[in-house]
């Protein structure tokens, strides 16, 4: 259930933290998600430095957010990984039907977007100009970050890096990896397009467009900044982004045909558990 790339990025990162909590497969992410509201209050405040009555306001729109999500979204995500599991039990989970679940996944992080998108828009109205310009300085320091740590790792460490990004993901829902399910994982992360440069320019783009939608207090074109931010990506990333999803589609319908009975029991055990916690959010309302 990999989107390949990270999406963590600005102000969606505190919306997206909602999916990752629900999503996570731990019941230990249940006081975190309940605690949702005050933790993105918090992730908020870091980059813009809130008043006191611009704190007030968002912790009440905060709140309204967290209970529609609670009640709207957490049972689509519960449905979503029911079918996921009945798929795997019946040894449904082909190429194909990965692709059609990863468009779902797709539509749900939009959803989440379009859902985020009143909220923000409240949030970056209130901000004073010396807010903006402090946001905008940290979202450039990161990106640059970002920018510099790539530029200082060499080929085969960008290869090694991207290799135990995805063992790890892996090793989360079926455990160890057999030495051949290893080096199945450094052929497919050796084949995938390298698309971190121009992600990032992607990235650059997009927060140039963004400071002068809030420049301007051009909100129709903040929300098109928010609600589809892939209409600024290159053809040639895009092209890539489908390419390794199609190919992480392969390598996961392969794998999950010659899964060991203990990892098949280990993935099904944690779907279980996942859905069980997704439940019990929902009937705590």
């Amino acid at each position: 259930m990999d989107r390949s790339k990270d999406w963590n990025h600005y102000w969606i990162t505190l919306i997206l933290v909602v999916a990752l909590i629900g999503l996570s497969g731990c019941s230990r992410y249940q006081l975190a998600y309940n605690n949702l509201d005050t933790l993105l209050l918090d992730r908020i405040d870091d980059y813009t430095d809130l008043t006191s009555k611009q704190q007030l306001q968002m912790e009440r729109l905060l709140d309204r957010a967290h209970q529609l999500h609670r009640q709207q979204r957490l049972p689509e995500y519960s449905q979503l990984l029911k079918q996921i599991r009945l798929d795997l039990v019946r040894s449904e989970l082909d190429s194909a039907t990965l692709m059609l679940m990863f468009e779902q996944l797709e539509q749900q992080w939009a959803q989440l977007r379009a859902d985020a998108e009143p909220l923000l828009r409240q949030l970056f109205i209130q901000l004073s100009p010396d807010q903006r310009k402090r946001m905008m300085a940290r979202f450039e320091r990161e990106l640059a970050k970002r920018l510099r740590v790539y530029q200082q790792q060499s080929p085969q460490q960008r290869v090694e890096h991207r290799y135990q990004r995805y063992q790890k993901r892996l090793k989360f829902w079926i455990g160890s990896l057999t030495q051949q399910q290893q080096l199945a994982l450094r052929r497919f992360t050796e084949a995938l397009p390298q698309t971190t440069l121009a992600w990032l320019d992607y990235r650059k783009l997009w927060l140039s467009a963004f400071d002068q939608a809030l420049q301007q207090r051009d909100w129709q074109q903040l929300e098109q900044l928010l609600l589809q931010p892939q209409q600024l990506r290159s053809p040639a990333l895009q092209q890539a982004l489908d390419q390794s999803r199609r190919q992480w589609a392969d390598f996961l319908a392969q794998q999950l045909r010659q899964l060991q009975a203990s990892q098949q029991q280990d993935l099904l055990e944690e779907l279980d558990q996942l859905i069980a916690d997704l439940d019990e959010l929902q009937r705590q309302r």
